[in-house]
């Protein structure tokens, strides 16, 4: 039988990497990002590259606190990185940060069980369910822009 942390750990991946309801997952979009279509802003957006690395950053935030890390904080400096350019290497950089957060986020949730679930997250007002669901909805969210921008 399927737990409710085994659901949301299935909408992760899927999210990233596989058959998602909305559309295409992360992976797919960013495939074939280019160097220019990765910093292109629109009208004040914030670029592919910097939503990567706001993806990434929210991913690392729940997984220090799935360890208990109750000081760790996300600054809006550390969030949204400000990236005028990249190289191919810092590109690389980013896509594999994203994928490194993806898998240690799936791999700190397979050790939990659903009590987690109910457990605050430290220093938050809300439980871990709120910040999992949140974060698919945030990269549902962020996917969204970073197909428009890849346009």
């Amino acid at each position: 039988m399927r737990t409710e942390l085994d659901r949301i750990i299935d909408l992760l991946k899927r999210t990233t990497a596989g058959y998602a309801w909305h559309g295409p997952d992360i992976n797919s979009v960013l495939s074939d990002v280019s160097l220019v279509q990765a910093v292109v802003r629109i009208n004040g957006s914030h670029s592919i590259a910097e939503l990567v690395h706001h993806i990434t950053m929210w991913r690392i935030f729940a997984i220090k606190k799935l360890q208990g890390e109750a000081s760790f904080d996300i600054t809006l400096e550390s969030n949204f990185k400000h990236i005028k350019s990249v190289s191919e290497k810092e590109w690389e950089e980013l896509l594999a940060n994203l994928k490194h957060s993806q898998e240690a986020l799936i791999k700190e949730l397979g050790q939990k069980d659903d009590s987690i679930l109910s457990e605050m997250v430290p220093g938050r007002d809300y439980n871990f369910y709120v910040l999992l669901q949140g974060i698919i909805q945030h990269d549902v969210y962020h996917l969204g822009q970073m197909v428009f921008l890849k346009k």
